[in-house]
């Protein structure tokens, strides 16, 4: 029997029917996903569920087998400019010989013609990102001297100096102490105040409730979608994490595989 398409709706992201596979392994499994725009979104799942490359498919870096993605109402194919990345802090090289203020103006390229320099403006935005994450005075700091707090804002400015209308972050929470933390959430809600949309691949069951409007459930199908205060239930989380999950899902433990995330 063939399927409904999903209904219409005012959604940052649209998966409709999307497969992923490395080889004869599938890592996303007929994913049907809509995310709201203006959403402060989780996805959660345990080892191995794909989180990783939902965010690779979303972002055009991994080509699924079946299916279409539409971001802001678009395809891939014309969604440039619209996203932003932050990847995990432990995949980056951080001997790159760049400081603060050159990984912030990064960010500005992709809105430039190849044949145009790097002008007032740019420099402005990338300034503006520093700001935004308390790091202009470290702007001419090489990031190899930068803590792990200061690693994690010094990407985040380049993502927010790309202007874009979506972020999607991967554990960006991860390694980083408590009042960092704290500074990255307020600006994230300060960020979705200002209309802009987050999806953040997140570990920590514990905090979901208190840091995500919407969460989407994941272990390589999607299990559950929508308000974490509804969706973030226990029977959605022993059928997302496996029967050893603890009954209290405000409790939960991160999940009871040790596969490599895809």
């Amino acid at each position: 029997m063939a399927k409904e398409p999903l209904p219409p709706a005012e959604a940052v992201v649209r998966l409709e029917d999307v497969t992923v596979a490395y080889g004869d392994r599938p890592a996303l499994w007929d994913v049907d996903l809509e995310i709201p725009k203006g959403s402060l979104t989780a996805v959660v799942g345990p080892n191995g569920a794909g989180k990783t490359t939902l965010m690779k498919t979303m972002l055009g870096l991994l080509k699924p087998a079946t299916g279409r993605i539409e971001i802001l109402g678009e395809s891939l194919a014309h969604s440039k400019g619209k996203v932003a990345f932050v990847p995990q802090r432990s995949s980056v090289d951080w001997d790159y010989p760049a400081t603060v203020g050159d990984l912030a103006l990064m960010g500005t390229h992709g809105s430039l013609p190849w044949w145009k320099p790097v002008g007032k403006e740019e420099k402005r935005r990338a300034r503006e990102a520093l700001e935004m994450v308390d790091l202009v005075g470290l702007a001419d700091r090489p990031i190899n001297q930068l803590s792990g707090g200061q690693q994690q804002r010094a990407f985040l400015a380049r993502a927010l100096s790309q202007d874009a209308p979506l972020l999607v972050l991967d554990e960006p929470f991860q390694g980083i102490d408590a009042s960092t933390e704290r500074a990255i959430l307020d600006l994230f809600r300060n960020l979705r105040r200002m209309g802009r949309s987050l999806i953040v691949v997140h570990h920590d069951l514990h905090t979901v409730r208190d840091l995500f409007d919407f969460s989407v459930l994941l272990n390589v199908r999607v299990v559950a979608a929508g308000p974490t205060e509804s969706t973030l239930n226990e029977e959605n989380l022993r059928a997302t994490y496996g029967p050893r999950l603890g009954l209290d899902p405000r409790r939960a433990p991160h999940g009871p595989y040790d596969g490599a995330r895809p």
